[in-house]
């Protein structure tokens, strides 16, 4: 297993992110986002590099993540089924769900990766090389349509609300959150 964390130079988030990780009692090797004058493209550049080097489990957050209530994470994980390819702790729901098990529902569109763990994502992100592309896109055109991929109900993982560098606005996604979440019930 291994856990990174993707932050920017100067991130004001990445002390809350380290202090939240640690709430799953795992801690994270911090990685620093590729520079790009397209804050979109750094990214995805980023994100592509880190998953291009790892072909085991790989969990992956964003420096904006909060954790929530977790005490079910190891039973959700359990529920896996072997072919697994990617867990959302959270998600921004887009498509169809359906229930797989007690704390698991399969996803076949969703967007965020701010909080999410990968099964051998080197295989995962073979075919991403359009880097201009952001990356959730990609995954939710192109991996979700298979069937592996999951969300863990309750959910765990919000976005805080933030500066984003990415979006170069004011970010809160609280309540698109709150929504996906209410669907999982």
């Amino acid at each position: 297993m291994r856990v990174r964390l993707l932050t920017t130079e100067g991130s004001p988030t990445l002390d809350s992110a380290i202090s939240e990780i640690n709430k799953l009692g795992i801690e994270a090797k911090v990685v620093y986002a590729e520079k790009h004058p397209n804050p979109k493209t750094s990214f995805n550049i980023s994100i592509s590099n880190i998953c291009k080097e790892i072909d085991d489990v790989l969990y992956f957050f964003e420096d904006d993540v909060e954790i929530r209530e977790n005490e079910h994470l190891i039973d959700a994980l359990r529920q896996l089924p072997d072919d697994w390819e990617i867990c959302y702790l959270g998600a921004n729901l887009v498509g169809p769900i359906e229930k797989y098990s007690e704390n698991l529902y399969r996803t076949f569109g969703c967007w965020t990766t701010h909080a999410v763990i990968f099964n051998n994502p080197k295989a995962i992100c073979d075919g991403y090389t359009d880097t201009s592309r952001m990356f959730d896109d990609w995954l939710k055109e192109n991996v979700h349509p298979r069937g592996n991929s999951y969300v863990i109900a309750p959910m765990i993982a919000w976005q805080k609300p933030h500066q984003s560098p990415l979006w170069e606005h004011y970010a809160d996604y609280r309540e698109i959150f709150d929504n996906s979440a209410n669907k999982l019930i």
